[in-house]
Formats: C-alpha cells, sequence, structure tokens
C-alpha cells in the first residue's frame, strides 16, 4: 500500500471513531477523492467530513522522542500491512523496541518483513496469547535484535490487525490559539467542499492512534470559541 492508501485507511479509522462517539446518521461512505477527505451518503444528504491532525508524534518541530515515536509507528504500519498481504487473521501485535530506530535505505521495510515472518510463524489460537522476552531464558534465538519484547494475541473479538510499539510520548499542551488558527484555514476551502457535498463538518483530531501518549489540553482550548463556515467542528 503506497503514502496514499495509508493516508486514506487512517482517514476511514478516524471517521469510524467519530461514528463512535456522536450520532452520525447511517449511511455509507464514498472514501475515494479529496476536498473534503469522506463523504458520507445518507439517506437524506451527503455529509463531507473533513479531517485534520492538530497534533503530530512526528515533525520537523518535534523532539527527538516524538521522532523516534514517529519511526515506531512507520514500523508498525508495514507491519500491519506485510501481515494482512499474507492473508494473517485479525491479530493484536504489540511490539517493545529497545531504543530508538535508526535506519538505512530500506531498513524499514526489511525490519517490517522480519518482524512479519516472526508473527507468521507464532499466530496463536483463537483466546490464545503468545509473549517472549528476549531477555528471559531460554533466549529466543529468532526475535529481532532490535526487539525487547513482543506479544501477539488472538483475541475473538478482534475484526481488525492492531500493530502497537508502546512508550511514552509528551505531546507539548494544545493551545487555544492553535485551534483557531486551523479552523481559520480550513474555513478558505468549506466553499469547494460545498460542490461536493450538503453539509461540511471538521473533525480536528490527535495523529497519534497508534501510540501510548500522553497529551493534554490548555483550559482555554476546552471552552475556544471560533468563527467557522462548517456546519460543525469536533
Amino acid at each position: 500500500m503506497g503514502s496514499r492508501g495509508r493516508k486514506k485507511q487512517k482517514e476511514l479509522w478516524t471517521f469510524d471513531q467519530l461514528q463512535r462517539v456522536h450520532p452520525v446518521p447511517s449511511g455509507s461512505v464514498d472514501g475515494d477523492g479529496e476536498n473534503p477527505d469522506i463523504v458520507f451518503h445518507t439517506a437524506e444528504r451527503l455529509l463531507g467530513i473533513e479531517l485534520t491532525a492538530i497534533c503530530h508524534a512526528i515533525g520537523d518541530d518535534g523532539s527527538s522522542a516524538m521522532k523516534a515515536a514517529g519511526e515506531r509507528e512507520g514500523v508498525m504500519n508495514l507491519l500491519r500491512e506485510e501481515l494482512q498481504a499474507r492473508g494473517v487473521q485479525p491479530l493484536d501485535v504489540c511490539v517493545h523496541f529497545k531504543g530508538p530506530l535508526e535506519f538505512c535505505s530500506g531498513g524499514r521495510s526489511l525490519l517490517a518483513n522480519r518482524l512479519a515472518d516472526y508473527v507468521v510463524a507464532r499466530v496463536p489460537d483463537v483466546g490464545d496469547v503468545f509473549r517472549s522476552t528476549g531477555s528471559t531464558w531460554p533466549i529466543d534465538e529468532d526475535l529481532p535484535t532490535e526487539v525487547f519484547a513482543i506479544t501477539v494475541a488472538r483475541y475473538p473479538c478482534l475484526t481488525r490487525m492492531y500493530c502497537s510499539a508502546p512508550d511514552c510520548v509528551a505531546i507539548r499542551d494544545l493551545q487555544a490559539v492553535e485551534i483557531s488558527q486551523r479552523i481559520a484555514e480550513k474555513n478558505a476551502r468549506v466553499a469547494a467542499y460545498r460542490k461536493r457535498c450538503d453539509e461540511a463538518w471538521l473533525v480536528m483530531c490527535i495523529n497519534t492512534a497508534d501510540l501510548a501518549t500522553t497529551y493534554s489540553l490548555d483550559e482555554c482550548a476546552k471552552a475556544v470559541e471560533v468563527v467557522t463556515d462548517f456546519d460543525r467542528v469536533f
């Protein structure tokens, strides 16, 4: 899957989370194209959903911890895609790395493939969990040297593949002014969005879905009043 496919997959996952916490009318998703990211067909109208990440675990202005978290997330994305491509049933794979990851050309994909080989050879029965730790005797010689521990769970309730690399990453407090600025930037595009939909929603989210992350909101951000051309902002 290319970068565009991964982006669309994350957008659909984010929209699924919105449906879990907010009563969205029943309908079907038209996930093709952009502007806005998702068009949702309901019985009465077309909802346009624009998604934007207000905080990132990786970026030019991020800390070294955030960048390390981004590398782990990149490996986990590739691992998930590789397991799905091999037709592996839904699993919950949790990998603890020994430290920051540094890659040469192609190194990220190589590690993801090695992890996929390891997991495929150890898929547990339904309801069971496989665990391995590099420091536990007898030593697991097949465990990639970059990995301290791995857990592979096959819960009967799983409907999709989960791959995560937990570690605590601190993201600076989200300020009210940042929310206002992002909405102002998106307001300029609402007219274009309305050409594809009857109603336009803006969903702002924390872009760290696969990481164990701590973050907080500035108190003013919880009640900030903004001017928006969107019908709803989340």
